[in-house]
């Protein structure tokens, strides 16, 4: 699917069959949104608070490849999205994955999602590391 195209669907993802966020959450694909359109699987991340990257979760990319390998002619993206739901960007599956080039996903700290990428909005990883995690780093106990 080219660029244009899913830009130009993005109503008709708002209205499309989309798996349920109980489901979402027992597969580890929350706060990720997935839904289905045509014969395509579109893992939808939103924006940040920050506004400057997007987490894209394992589970989600997980189930896309799934539905592409036991389905002929499904195909998976990553959908990029703004805080408004405005398209910012989208790429296959496995091309996000080419571009994470065997980066390990992060766990989440909230136990309700699973682990994920911190992606910008060309698909690069854009984990910071500790940097970017709210835990204050110390050497050792706050009582030593």
């Amino acid at each position: 699917m080219r660029m244009r195209d899913l830009q130009a669907r993005m109503t008709e993802l708002n209205e499309c069959k989309a798996l349920s966020f109980h489901r979402r959450q027992e597969l580890g694909i929350a706060p990720n949104d997935l839904k289905f359109l045509d014969s395509n699987v579109v893992l939808e991340c939103r924006q940040s608070d920050n506004g400057e990257d997007f987490s894209v979760s394992l589970g989600g990319i997980k189930y896309c490849i799934d539905q592409e390998d036991k389905h002929s002619g499904v195909q998976a993206y990553v959908l990029l999205v703004d805080r408004e739901n405005c398209y910012v960007n989208h790429t296959t599956v496995r091309s996000f994955m080419n571009k994470m080039n065997g980066a390990q996903p992060r766990m989440s700290e909230d136990q309700r999602f699973g682990a994920y990428w911190w992606s910008d909005s060309e698909f690069n990883n854009a984990d910071r590391g500790a940097a970017r995690t709210k835990t204050q780093r110390v050497d050792r106990a706050p009582w030593e």
